[in-house]
């Protein structure tokens, strides 16, 4: 019996009440007007009989795809970066348990040309982005193409919302912490400088130095790390400095710090103290663990996924930076 329902069709249940195929669909969307007796035969009949719309036909009567692109860097490197890997997981399990299925499209810093087949082909309702530049195309396309949308990480529009941890804080928390230890001369390695949260970072790591009376040094702050042998040759130039720290701004680039300090026998922290930004399994089970600033990238694709859905319904969505960050001090910087 319960394998007959799952196949039931809106022709059926409009055959079984001797309404019209139409009028099961209208009750099923909440469009159109239909008398209160009509409708409430119609709803306790599919509630009895446990009938859920196909997908298709669903997406076809309300004009919705039931589907949010989520938008990722095309970097290189992506599937060794958690972050995105733990944030699309999130936005997933969020969405699907309010039928919603997700998209993954990918973007170029100076080609968006992915974004722009999936919206003008009226792929999905909604989208996501996860990496923002600073003054980045895919707002202004996705404000001329009134698509609904939404960020993860900050943005300076006040007219987009975003879900963002709040990086710059979490970045001076862990920046204080390390020259509670006792740290001073800190060299600071960070991703592409056109990356929103890379400047939030370094900010966050600035405020903390100052505030502690400690000089920023040019030298000591290197941007646009994009693949090992930009890693490696930073590092290098940073052992030449006698710093006592070299922090990280994210956990690729602290694995390969690490792999570089490793190869190289230089002992953490005897030789050089390490720390990072974003923490991941990697860094944790690395010997010694390293210290990190931890964020629960989990929670930020679970709210950013049903802020999504809020959206898309019409719902104000107000933007958010989340304190989900802890300092975690372990091995690395003892």
């Amino acid at each position: 019996m319960s394998s007959k329902l799952e196949k039931m069709s809106i022709l059926d249940i409009a055959n079984a009440l001797g309404v019209s195929k139409s009028t099961v669909s209208r009750v099923i969307s909440g469009k159109g007007r239909i008398g209160a007796e009509t409708t409430e035969r119609i709803q306790k009949f599919i509630q009895e009989n446990n009938y859920r719309p196909n997908s298709i036909a669903k997406s076809f009567s309300e004009s919705k795809t039931y589907n949010i692109g989520v938008v990722l860097p095309h970097d290189r490197h992506l599937l060794e970066i958690p972050f995105f890997q733990a944030c699309l997981l999130g936005i997933s399990q969020e969405i699907t348990n309010q039928d919603y299925d997700a998209i993954v499209i990918t973007v170029d810093e100076n080609d968006i040309s992915n974004l722009k087949r999936i919206v003008e082909n009226h792929k999905v309702d909604g989208i996501i982005l996860t990496r923002l530049l600073v003054n980045d195309p895919q707002i202004e396309y996705l404000k001329e193409a009134e698509m609904p949308f939404l960020v993860i990480g900050a943005t300076e529009d006040s007219n987009v919302s975003f879900i963002d941890s709040d990086n710059k804080s979490a970045c001076y928390a862990l920046t204080r912490s390390l020259i509670e230890t006792g740290v001073k001369k800190i060299g600071l390695l960070l991703g592409n400088q056109a990356y929103v949260v890379n400047q939030n970072r370094f900010t966050g790591f600035k405020d903390a130095m100052v505030e502690n009376h400690l000089s920023v040094e040019a030298s000591n702050v290197i941007f646009d790390l994009n693949d090992n042998a930009d890693i490696d040759h930073a590092v290098e130039a940073l052992l030449q400095k006698d710093l006592d720290l070299i922090l990280c701004g994210d956990d690729f680039i602290c694995s390969r710090a690490l792999n570089y300090l490793d190869f190289h026998d230089l002992k953490v922290p005897k030789d050089i103290k390490v720390a990072s930004f974003y923490n991941s399994q990697t860094l944790e089970n690395h010997f010694p663990p390293t210290t990190v600033a931890d964020f629960d990238i989990l929670e930020v694709g679970k709210q950013a996924g049903n802020a999504m859905i809020q959206m898309i319904k019409g719902k104000d969505i107000q933007s958010e930076l989340i304190q989900n960050y802890k300092v975690m001090l372990r091995g690395s910087t003892e």
